[in-house]
């Protein structure tokens, strides 16, 4: 029964009742009435309750938690942001995805994410909150779902992406294989070494770097040819990275102090520090993509490109 204070008050009732199963021992029973206020006509019960559903291992909450990450209430929003930050994500550098984004960052994601999910957080990517931003470009990294793609792509494209979400956004749509984006990558991968690198404005932009990573796992047979030609530039890192990147599309097994040359029509590794000038290496990779270009395919089941005859 409420007590008097609340009675003439029927949200703060049901927003006590679920605030009441926090924790509580009732096991399934408490997930269903967690579940049940999802529905609830009040925007921040139906919060509390996604946030209580995540802090117990269950992403149903996961819609209603980021809608209200979006909300102009500040209560709503503050329940919201905290549920993300410390119940939709976690940091885990054992995760076997730790830092396949970011290198830096072992931010997963504890949930899986369908068409509703990814909906209700792709609006995030334009959170002020860089905390929040982050974390949003890194559960839609790992979400596997296509309609991921669309809005990083276009927050890739903002005049306002900088520094570490840059390379957030290049690191993401690698990951999601995202063959829309190649002529963004190719873009900053051309570019080469950001200009204010060195300088205290200098604030983390490695893009050449997460350009040519994403090039690399999209393996779309279409960059072949430009990166190729990349190959000559003499913009700092753009090379190098240019190498590396066919690397992960010929022989996504090498490792990292390995690149793949062709010689006699045959792919082999080579170490880095036993690499031939930069002229003969991109004098060997034209000459094998011209003999070779039409026996090699996208592989939409997994990353290098796949070779026609299955070898």
């Amino acid at each position: 029964r409420p007590a008097p204070y609340l009675a003439t008050d029927p949200e703060k009732v049901r927003l006590a009742a679920v605030w009441a199963r926090w924790g509580a021992p009732g096991g399934e029973a408490d997930i269903d009435v967690l579940k049940t206020a999802l529905a609830d006509q009040s925007q921040k019960v139906r919060v509390v309750a996604g946030y209580g559903l995540l802090r117990a291992g269950d992403g149903a909450g996961q819609t209603e938690v980021y809608l209200g990450a979006q909300s102009k209430d500040p209560d709503v929003y503050k329940l919201a942001e905290t549920a993300v930050i410390k119940e939709a994500v976690r940091w885990d550098p054992d995760d076997p995805r730790a830092g396949q984004m970011d290198p830096v960052l072992p931010i997963v994601p504890r949930f899986t994410m369908g068409t509703a999910e990814v909906r209700a957080l792709t609006p995030l990517l334009e959170a002020e909150a860089w905390h929040l931003n982050r974390a949003v470009i890194g559960m839609l990294a790992f979400s596997g779902r296509p309609e991921a793609t669309p809005s990083i792509l276009a927050k890739l494209r903002s005049p306002k992406i900088k520094d570490r979400n840059l390379n957030r956004c290049l690191g993401a749509l690698g990951l999601l294989r995202s063959r829309e984006a190649v002529p963004d990558m190719l873009k900053y991968l051309s570019r080469g070494r950001d200009e204010k690198f060195g300088t205290e404005e200098y604030n983390g932009d490695r893009a050449e770097i997460f350009a040519a990573t994403a090039l690399g796992r999209v393996a779309d047979p279409a960059s072949v040819g430009p990166v190729i030609a990349e190959l000559a530039s003499t913009k700092p890192n753009t090379a190098a990275e240019a190498l590396r990147a066919l690397a992960m599309m010929f022989d996504p097994q090498a490792g990292d102090d390995m690149r793949v040359l062709p010689k006699n029509g045959k792919l082999e590794r080579v170490r880095v520090d036993r690499l031939p000038p930069a002229a003969e290496i991109k004098a060997s990779w034209e000459a094998f993509w011209k003999a070779s270009a039409e026996n090699y395919e996208w592989n939409e089941a997994g990353q290098g490109l796949r070779a026609r005859d299955g070898k």
